[in-house]
């Protein structure tokens, strides 16, 4: 960017230099980054949320949500969308997640939340850990 000053007969010019950081598009985060579920007994049922914020300048959609697991039984883990339509820039959505475990021992996975958002797709860990009734 120049700037040019002028005053009476004096000109004056000066070169600086402008950088501009900004959100273009939509850009989904989550709260919380991760889930550890608290332990529970076989067979019990434990549900945690995940707010999903588009802090871009534009829509975010979300596409087909799913659940990857690493370790455990993949039933052990399943979520519920709460998100509708297209998610404009400052709006939230929430998905639940839901931990029923049918052995003892930890399991792990994580949320998949692909999107047109920059860095799709959004992963959340989970973790879990089961405890067999004495």
């Amino acid at each position: 960017v120049t700037i040019t000053g002028t005053s009476g007969s004096l000109t004056n010019s000066t070169t600086i230099s402008l950088t501009v950081n900004a959100l273009s598009g939509g850009q989904l985060v989550a709260s919380p980054t991760s889930i550890t579920f608290p332990n529970i007994y076989v067979g019990n049922k434990v549900k945690r949320t995940v707010t999903l914020k588009n802090v871009g300048t534009t829509y975010v959609v979300i596409g087909s949500v799913s659940i990857t697991v690493n370790k455990g039984d993949a039933s052990d883990f399943e979520f519920h969308r709460y998100c509708g339509g297209p998610l404009e820039a400052g709006d939230s959505c929430v998905i639940g997640v839901l931990f029923t475990p049918d052995a003892a021992g930890t399991d792990s996975g994580t949320l998949n939340i692909p999107s047109n958002a920059a860095g799709s797709p959004l992963e959340v860990p989970l973790k879990g850990t089961a405890i067999k009734k004495k």
